[in-house]
């Protein structure tokens, strides 16, 4: 029996979340500050930073693991794709104090779109067959021009600000956050098993023993992660965490934060273009980490100038696979196979800040 969901479409699905979620906190930051800037114990914080950021995104498919228990040193990994990427970044981070002892955080980030990387892509299809002798080799390859289509990353906080000595500031922080990265693989270089032009059924000669070559151009892959509602729909996330404060040295500011997402649920969408198959992998276990530690030196009250890094990472957690021929609405289970989805990125940035 096949299990049959229905879906809409996963990239107009991302669009719309984007658009309306970003305006409403456009507008709630907008609003809360003008409240803060009302009343004298109030202040505001406005900083952007433009820097670089870099990472790898990660796919992985694996064969139903019971289905192949007992079996000596078997490795049950199906395909790996790995996007890897380093673009110019921006962002912009909006702090509040409100009523002297209520911190407001407003972060984003985004990445310009343009070729940042390769992405790579292994296959293992003798996996099938765990006891030939051939079964952990690889079977199929292919090396791809990776561009970055778009990125976004939000958080909105909020927590009481602690005072310690006065040196010294802990806010402890609840709040939300949403991201999403999406890019196109271009111009692949593929090795494959040189069967591949034939009808065969494996076992498959390994590529380290004999392939069959060839290139292709223009867009083969579209892929996205984002977080999501544990269906496949964009949703935002609770997260918790912790932010400090440090100012032991004058006019010298060190700043950094902690978050966690102890719920988070991570989807993706990957469209084979030559292939025309639409595949919709589903994470509900995960978690996601987020830290960042900045460093500014203030020229005078109003501005400042400094260094800021930040990384992320979601880890490799199980999942489930749905497939559909691109023109369809309806996605099939994937029988026979789990789905993993990784990701770890960094930012290094350069930082100009404003206060009110």
């Amino acid at each position: 029996m096949i299990c049959i969901i229905t879906l809409k479409n996963c990239q107009k699905v991302q669009n719309s979340f984007m658009k309306r979620n970003i305006f409403f906190l456009f507008f709630l930051i907008f609003f809360t500050n003008c409240f803060a800037l009302q009343n004298k114990n109030n202040f505001v914080d406005i900083s952007s930073s433009v820097g670089v950021m870099f990472g790898r995104a990660s796919e992985y498919v694996y064969l139903d693991y019971e289905n192949y228990q007992g079996i000596e040193n078997y490795n049950e990994k199906l395909s790996q794709l790995d996007y890897e990427y380093a673009v110019p970044c921006l962002n912009l981070k909006i702090e509040s104090r409100l009523f002297k002892y209520l911190h407001l955080g407003f972060d984003i980030s985004t990445a310009i779109p343009m070729k940042c990387g390769i992405m790579q892509d292994y296959d293992w299809l003798n996996k099938e067959y765990p006891s030939h002798q051939w079964a952990n080799e690889l079977t199929n390859y292919s090396k791809h021009e990776n561009y970055l289509d778009y990125y976004f990353d939000c958080k909105l906080n909020i927590g009481p600000h602690i005072n310690i000595l006065n040196k010294v500031s802990l806010i402890p922080l609840v709040g939300f956050g949403f991201d999403i990265i999406q890019f196109s693989a271009y111009n692949g270089s593929y090795k494959y098993y040189p069967e591949y032009l034939v009808q065969h059924h494996g076992p498959y000669t390994p590529i380290s023993l004999e392939s069959y070559e060839f290139d292709s151009s223009g867009k083969d892959i579209i892929y996205s992660q984002y977080s999501s509602d544990g269906k496949g729909n964009p949703s935002v996330h609770f997260n918790i965490g912790l932010k400090y404060l440090i100012k032991f040295i004058p006019r010298v500011f060190i700043s950094g934060s902690c978050l966690f997402y102890p719920f988070y649920s991570v989807s993706s969408f990957d469209y084979h273009i030559s292939r025309n198959i639409d595949f919709l992998s589903v994470v509900n276990k995960s978690f996601k980490f987020d830290g960042n530690l900045r460093i500014v030196y203030k020229l005078n009250n109003v501005l400042s100038l400094g260094l800021d890094g930040k990384f992320s990472v979601i880890p490799e957690k199980c999942g489930v696979t749905y497939t559909k021929i691109h023109s369809e609405k309806n996605y099939s289970f994937a029988h026979n196979t789990q789905s993993r989805i990784a990701r770890i990125s960094g930012q290094v940035s350069f930082v100009l800040g404003l206060s009110f």
